[in-house]
């Protein structure tokens, strides 16, 4: 959990058995004050927890990482979150999947690219899903050529956990950043970075 709180672990296996609604139990194991592992009952459990995030506990991100059992859990490093990302108002010749692919890859790492947008879903735009390094500032833009100029398009995010509309970065609000006065006048982000001309699978929501 991407979070300096403390917080009650039953709380934390709580909520997330109300956001994955697994078909058999879960078995969990503390490592330390923000460090877990839950061993999945079957296959289906263990895809829905792995593919239909990101998860959220208390709005701060649940990093998860595929664990063989043996190695020390603490030696994994946890810092990519995987999101959907919707890339705004790309030109014609931008919608296709290399394109596509080469400014997602400015955001985090490509997972998949969706140039036909699902059901429930309406606008102009592409969605990316990316993992995302949570220790960095979220990107609001990304840049391509267009006729010899160099042009910004808007990235919206679906999900994500707290981050600070004053310095960009994860695990806190502005309130916490610094000594928490800032003008807000100034702020580079802020509730603009989140869609909001999307519908929810309500199965990925956690």
């Amino acid at each position: 959990v991407h979070t300096l709180k403390s917080f009650s672990p039953n709380a934390l296996y709580n909520d997330m058995r109300a956001a994955w609604n697994p078909a058999k139990s879960v078995t969990w194991r503390k490592i330390k004050a923000n460090l877990f592992t839950a061993q999945f009952g079957c296959l289906g459990d263990w895809n829905k927890a792995m593919a239909e995030g990101p998860w959220l506990f208390r709005d701060q991100a649940v990093i998860m990482q595929e664990y063989d059992g043996f190695k020390n859990p603490d030696a994994l490093k946890l810092d990519k979150l995987s999101v959907w990302a919707q890339i705004h108002h790309l030109p014609d010749k931008f919608l296709i999947e290399p394109a596509v692919k080469g400014l997602a890859s400015r955001i985090g790492e490509v997972e998949e690219i969706q140039l036909k947008l699902p059901a429930g879903f309406f606008g102009e735009f592409v969605r990316v899903k990316v993992k995302i390094d949570i220790h960095s500032k979220i990107k609001r833009f990304v840049t391509a050529k267009k006729g010899g100029e160099r042009v910004q398009y808007q990235v919206k995010y679906e999900k994500l956990p707290i981050f600070c509309f004053n310095c960009g970065e994860f695990g806190h609000w502005h309130e916490e950043c610094g000594e928490g006065e800032h003008d807000e006048a100034k702020f580079e982000w802020g509730d603009f970075v989140m869609a909001d001309n999307f519908r929810f699978n309500t199965a990925g929501r956690g």
